[in-house]
């Protein structure tokens, strides 16, 4: 934006002139207040024709100049984001091209001002992959996942051999399948989020978030629109090449679903042997003896390790350990012990449901004669 001076702007008006027609001036004013104080725009030439925003106000052109004699019209809700646009729109090409502003607000969280960037970015150059990416992903931030969609089928059919955006792409489809129910529309779009998954893991074989999102599709599925266990299996089995403690995992997980606890334990306990104070794998081994009432004293000597250990980033929270002990205990008919461990998620979560019911499905406590 080199070149443009920044100002507030107090008094200016809008002309609308429909191509082939007559110009209509409609004056706008800014009257002092929270609106004009805030609004910092950018230097504009007397008169810009600005042909790029036809679908912001119908079917006109913008022209934007002074007025004398300005008045206050309905439009003026909308004439921050207009004004905001067409300063940007008169940025030198070199600005106009570069995203780093609109990822740097990206990066920082600013999402609503990396939002307007991006607008701008994909009016100028409607050709850019990138910006049509990241407005569908913001999309899909705010669980509008048909606008999502429309970014990041734009973005693919510009780059259609970009993995992250084929990912993108492929896992919003899925979601939005899972909003239709049962219905050809919701098949087709799981067949075709399925497809875009498989390229990017095509594209991009190193990347275990790729795969492991398309892991979860297939063992989730029905075989109607290309799900299955043993597709699951294959990709656990290719994380586990690539990293084997989260191929482990991966692999342990989907022989718990099938009730297949023997080997998932087998796997587990190989991985507890190289990493014995692992949380994750202390978990999850803890957990699979819960599920599987298998060896209690083994499964309380690991979740009773994970209360020692400071919980990693992303990992069960300490009240989670807390319920796994419960279950075991209450598996034990160790009744004071379940209770004490319930207690003790509790305090943790004190709003969670499914503690509340474990613990009042216990007998009451015992009364002395």
């Amino acid at each position: 934006m080199s070149g443009l001076r920044p100002f507030v702007i107090r008094h200016s008006s809008l002309l609308l002139w429909r191509p082939g027609g007559t110009r209509h001036r409609h004056p706008l004013r800014f009257a002092p207040g929270p609106i004009a104080e805030r609004l910092t725009i950018y230097a504009l030439p007397r008169s810009v024709v600005i042909t790029r925003f036809r679908r912001v106000i119908g079917h006109w052109t913008l022209v934007i100049g002074h007025s004398a004699r300005p008045t206050c019209p309905p439009l003026i809700p909308r004439l921050p984001r207009v004004l905001l646009i067409a300063a940007l729109s008169l940025a030198p090409a070199s600005a106009r091209a570069d995203l780093a502003p609109a990822l740097a607000l990206y990066a920082e969280r600013r999402y609503a001002e990396a939002q307007e960037l991006f607008e701008i970015h994909a009016l100028r150059e409607p050709t850019d992959a990138a910006a049509h990416h990241y407005l569908g992903k913001l999309a899909r931030r705010r669980q509008d996942l048909p606008a999502a969609l429309t970014h990041l089928a734009r973005a693919r059919e510009l780059s259609p051999a970009d993995p992250a955006i084929l990912f993108d792409y492929g896992s919003t489809a899925c979601l939005q399948a899972d909003t239709l129910g049962v219905s050809l529309r919701a098949a087709t779009l799981a067949r075709t989020g399925r497809a875009a998954m498989e390229e990017a893991v095509a594209l991009a074989p190193a990347n275990l978030d790729y795969r492991q999102a398309l892991l979860e599709f297939y063992s989730h599925a029905p075989g109607l629109v290309g799900g299955g266990m043993s597709k699951a299996y294959a990709q656990a089995a290719a994380i586990r090449e690539l990293d084997p403690r989260r191929g482990t995992f991966a692999q342990a997980n989907l022989l718990i679903r099938d009730r297949r606890y023997d080997e998932a334990l087998l796997l587990l306990r190989e991985l507890r042997a190289v990493t014995p104070d692992d949380y994750w794998v202390l978990y999850h081994l803890g957990r699979t003896l819960a599920l599987a009432r298998q060896a209690p004293a083994e499964g309380l000597a690991a979740l009773t390790r994970c209360l020692e250990l400071p919980v990693p980033e992303n990992a069960p929270a300490h009240s989670r350990i807390h319920w796994n002990l419960g279950i075991i205990h209450r598996q034990e008919n160790d009744i004071t012990a379940a209770r004490a461990a319930f207690r003790a998620a509790l305090a943790i979560e004190p709003h969670n449901q499914q503690f509340a019911t474990e613990l009042a499905r216990l007998p009451p406590d015992s009364v002395s004669p």
